[in-house]
């Protein structure tokens, strides 16, 4: 746990953190582990959604943006530091290349997670004709 951001595992085999913000809204940040094995590579693949209630969670592509302003984008940035901070601790990641990735549904919200994540890696890639910000994580 680092920066109060603790992590813990759904049944899905994702890692999820949360957090509930000021307005009562409440973030959630999911990391996923798609190993691609054609290539042999790992990717972690990042989910974030800002809801009211948890049965939100499932439909809310472009329906919210939450009521929070940047304090859940700079919490979502803590918690991706904080997970890459684990893997390069752990041995998830079997000797291969280990990525994080992060995608947007639209271009607005892109340029933010761009501009806040590009200082600590993250690059601008187009996979499978979709913009996401990727890193590769560096293990000791």
């Amino acid at each position: 746990m680092i920066k109060g951001i603790e992590f813990f595992k759904n049944d899905k085999g994702f890692y999820f953190a949360e957090k509930v913000f000021k307005s009562g809204m409440t973030g959630r940040i999911e990391i996923g582990d798609f190993t691609n094995n054609s290539n042999k590579k790992i990717y972690w693949s990042v989910f974030l959604v800002v809801y009211h209630k948890r049965k939100q969670i499932n439909t809310l592509t472009l329906k919210q943006t939450g009521k929070d302003g940047l304090e859940p984008l700079i919490w979502a940035k803590q918690a991706i530091l904080s997970f890459e901070s684990i893997l390069i601790k752990s041995d998830f990641h079997e000797n291969l290349p280990t990525y994080i990735y992060v995608g947007a549904d639209d271009k607005r919200r892109f340029r933010a997670y761009q501009k806040g994540l590009s200082r600590h890696g993250f690059r601008k890639v187009c996979i499978e004709g979709e913009w996401v910000l990727i890193k590769e994580i560096k293990f000791a």
